[in-house]
């Protein structure tokens, strides 16, 4: 059984000359494949204008885009099917003679994942992340554990950001073939409202208790019976049994394993999509707990602020 897992391994982590060319193919085809224009308040704003006259102009001003997608923004929401064209796009100051402005889109570009390399522990992050600017990775993140003694320790688990809205399936690491399993964010609530996809720092609702769903106090001193806001069952927001809990997950799993839109992966959530179960992925709940598993004695902290959110795993 041990003698099995460490070949598995080693299969896992080849040498650099077994590295397969549609991996390096990838990276070289990196460019911002998804834009937004929004919707222009103007005498004429895009929402007024039919999609024959929006479908002509873009197809005059760039050329036969992948897709156009209207977001419940108004916004519009274009893939490129080409880096020039993607170009020409990001350059756009008018449509259908309104005036616009276009912006890459903030999430779907990149793509995040999981790996573990021991061999890079020691490693400095700058160092890190010059090495694998080749490979289009904009930011890593290693996972840091604390021991009773306060000092913080690296692990051998790291989140990668890469400029890519399809996720590699590996990554070359020096003469390391490593493979890069899916992130999954953890589950965001709002501590306020106890709504899901916002903090309570951007929240404009009312204070509602987390324990009976009550609005006009927290759940600090509540005494009154379980009751979900988001679905009035006979358990707490922060219940994992929660039926809303689990659809919003499946939610979250689809958004990162298809690298679609949150309304695109609730869409097909709500049409019955199941993700695939071969396809290996970690949530960042997933990754403490193994952690935590590997050191019972330790803390797991984050390595950047930006994860210290509002959220659930």
């Amino acid at each position: 059984m041990a003698n099995s897992k460490q070949e598995t391994t080693r299969n896992a982590k080849r040498s650099c000359s077994e590295l397969e060319l549609s991996d390096l193919e990838s990276s070289a085809q990196h460019f911002e494949r998804w834009f937004i224009i929004p919707d222009a308040h103007s005498d004429m704003p895009l929402s007024k204008l039919s999609p024959f006259v929006i479908e002509k102009a873009i197809k005059c001003s760039v050329g036969t885009v992948s897709t156009v997608k209207r977001m419940r923004s108004g916004d519009l929401l274009i893939e490129a099917a080409s880096a020039a064209q993607g170009k020409c796009i990001s350059i756009l100051t008018s449509l259908a003679n309104t005036a616009i402005t276009v912006s890459a889109h903030r999430t779907l570009n990149t793509s995040k994942g999981v790996i573990k390399c021991r061999e890079l522990i020691d490693c400095d992050k700058a160092e890190i992340l010059e090495e694998l600017r080749t490979q289009v990775v904009s930011d890593i993140n290693n996972i840091m554990v604390k021991g009773n003694d306060g000092v913080r320790r690296n692990t051998n688990t790291f989140i990668v950001t890469f400029r890519l809205p399809t996720l590699p399936k590996h990554i070359k690491i020096g003469y390391l073939r490593v493979p890069v399993a899916v992130y999954i964010p953890n589950l965001l609530r709002c501590f306020k409202c106890q709504r899901f996809a916002h903090g309570q720092k951007v929240c404009r609702r009312e204070v509602v208790c987390a324990k009976c769903g009550q609005t006009g106090h927290s759940d600090r001193d509540c005494r009154n019976e379980a009751k979900c806001p988001n679905c009035s069952g006979s358990h707490s927001a922060f219940s994992r049994d929660c039926p809303k809990w689990i659809q919003e997950k499946q939610v979250q799993i689809i958004k990162a394993e298809k690298g679609v839109s949150f309304p695109e992966a609730r869409r097909l959530a709500s049409s019955g999509y199941t993700t695939s179960s071969t396809s290996q992925t970690h949530s960042m709940a997933a990754v403490i707990k193994q952690i935590n598993k590997a050191f019972p004695s330790l803390d797991c902290l984050f390595a950047l602020s930006t994860h210290r959110q509002d959220s659930l795993g």
